[in-house]
């Protein structure tokens, strides 16, 4: 279970050159792992082929589309849980998706509004655009 939505400004303006925030994610998360992906992975649009019909039709409605280039930034705490980001390979970057994924013990929930505090040097702020589960 976990808690996903979109970090930005409050004013909407760009959080920084591509560079920058990644050193930002790095320190407020030590040992997060970044994956470039410049094109679409082979075999996904196979995939997609292969799905079912109703999951070809739900997917481009409720899904949310993934551009190419992005960066998905990966941390594990040691204590459970992960947090994933998602930001386009596009200076300046407006936004990062995260998921927060709940492991053992702690909740999504609590755990949201301390990674979002001042994590990021107090220059964002947490807009929640999908759902909430615990």
């Amino acid at each position: 279970m976990g808690l996903s939505g979109t970090i930005r400004r409050l004013d909407n303006g760009p959080l920084g050159p591509v560079a920058e925030v990644k050193g930002h994610l790095s320190d407020a998360f030590p040992g997060v792992s970044f994956v470039y992906e410049a094109v679409e992975p082979p075999g996904v649009a196979e995939a997609r082929t292969r799905m079912p019909l109703l999951l070809r039709l739900w997917l481009p409605i409720l899904g949310e589309k993934t551009r190419y280039p992005n960066y998905h930034g990966y941390f594990e705490r040691d204590t459970g849980g992960i947090v994933e980001f998602y930001f386009e390979d596009q200076d300046p970057v407006r936004w990062i998706r995260a998921t927060v994924v709940r492991k053992d013990g702690w909740s999504a929930r609590q755990l949201w509004p301390i990674i979002l505090g001042d994590r990021l040097g107090g220059r964002v702020s947490a807009l929640l655009t999908s759902q909430i589960s615990d």
